[in-house]
């Protein structure tokens, strides 16, 4: 066999670099060379890997802006139908007044129609994001929607029922008067109208005292208009008797006026007796407003207007009402008694004591000496005044019989009260 020599040494081509003995500095330059370049390659990497991300989000900015203009414009097309469905003149629901607007179909039929058109924007859109964009605004726009529907319904029916129940006075007043003379006819409007009243004050959620003036008010047109239907037709002696029987439940204003023109029809005929021939020259031609113009009158009288004065008696105010009169001054009034106002508030103390007036012109059928007297000197005196002259057979002379039941002091007190204010009245 042949034999393959061994070389001891190796031996390197020419040109070619030893590898084998590389020095450490130049293994380090290359080390270094190395990682340049690979971090060359990684920088080149995470700039490409920003740019493509760059790109990802303008692309995705660009979508939501596109899904936010789509919803926008939903939104809008939607209060466009919002508005349609609100303010047409044609088919809108403000158009809707009356028994026309409180129906059981309108707020059912109005809702669905704005929740169908909802519906069908929406189903317009195709991106999920500008689905809920577009969900939010129309939430809003729902709740707004139903909200102005509601309260468009809701003053509706306020003013649809108090158009029935001004309706309902007006023809009871009117169908009292065309048939005065009979009181079945009376009594039927008067329960009517009563039922009216409490129809009304329970919807207005009235207290107890403001639903009584409320039904006197009512109750009072229909005893006005019965009043006056009678002088028209010259039953005067018919209108002084159903006067004085319903005195009570008329207010102070229309009672004043209707024994002014009651007074001055018996004053034409000439049939008067000497009570009426007194009691003519008390009693002014009375206006609408003659029961203010008494109350002024009397609080000048009684205090020249000053919340501070108080009399010797103890009364106190601008109308000068006793604290133990108060409690029944203020429910006559309809409100809460409060004795510190009484002292302190002159409004309140003025409602008090004209709401006492006008309950004692009540008290004695609309006479203003006898309600005067009675405020000076107490219903009570006045009243068993009254009654001692109609037993004795002289009505006129009550003011004798007063005289008869009060200290010289306080008679004189009432005689210069009564002087001070009826002739003043009077003259109007």
């Amino acid at each position: 066999m042949p034999v393959i020599p061994i070389y001891q040494q190796q031996v390197v081509p020419s040109g070619v670099p030893n590898l084998g003995r590389v020095s450490p500095g130049a293994a380090a330059a290359m080390g270094q060379a190395t990682a340049q370049v690979g971090q060359a390659v990684q920088q080149a990497t995470d700039q490409q890997l920003r740019e493509v991300e760059r790109e990802r989000l303008r692309i995705e900015r660009e979508r939501e802006e596109m899904d936010t203009l789509r919803a926008e414009d939903a939104v809008n097309k939607l209060r466009e139908r919002q508005m349609e469905l609100t303010m047409d003149p044609e088919k809108g629901f403000i158009a809707r007044r009356g028994a026309n607007a409180i129906g059981p179909d309108v707020m059912p039929d109005y809702t669905n129609q704005f929740s169908t058109a909802r519906k069908e924007i929406e189903a317009t859109l195709t991106s999920d994001r500008a689905k809920a964009i577009f969900a939010r605004q129309a939430a809003r726009a729902d709740s707004e929607y139903r909200n102005s529907l509601y309260r468009h319904v809701l003053d509706q029916s306020n003013s649809y029922a108090k158009s029935v129940y001004e309706g309902t006075l007006s023809v009871e007043a009117n169908r009292a008067m065309t048939d005065y003379v009979n009181p079945y006819t009376i009594g039927m409007s008067l329960e009517r109208i009563d039922m009216a009243v409490a129809r009304e004050a329970k919807r207005n959620g009235l207290a107890a005292d403001a639903s009584a003036a409320l039904l006197r008010d009512a109750r009072s047109k229909v005893h006005s208009g019965v009043v006056a239907a009678a002088l028209e037709n010259n039953n005067v002696m018919y209108a002084e008797k159903y006067l004085k029987q319903n005195a009570e439940s008329m207010n102070a204003v229309d009672l004043l006026k209707l024994q002014g023109l009651v007074t001055r029809e018996v004053d034409s005929r000439a049939a008067l007796t000497t009570a009426s021939r007194v009691m003519s020259e008390a009693k002014p031609q009375l206006e609408p407003n003659d029961f203010n113009r008494l109350a002024s009158l009397v609080e000048q009288r009684e205090s020249r207007g000053r919340q501070d004065a108080v009399s010797p008696k103890g009364a106190v105010g601008v109308m000068q009402v006793m604290p133990t009169t108060g409690p029944e001054a203020a429910k006559a009034a309809g409100l809460p008694w409060d004795a510190e106002r009484l002292r302190t508030d002159p409004e309140y103390n003025r409602q008090l004591g004209q709401a006492y007036l006008a309950k004692m012109l009540r008290m004695f059928e609309g006479d203003p000496a006898k309600a005067l007297a009675a405020y000076n000197a107490g219903p009570g005196t006045v009243s068993n005044a009254v009654a001692m002259s109609i037993s004795a057979g002289e009505p006129e002379r009550w003011r004798y019989y007063l005289s008869a039941l009060q200290s010289p002091a306080n008679n004189k007190e009432t005689n210069d009260y009564l002087d001070a204010i009826l002739p003043q009245f009077s003259s109007g």
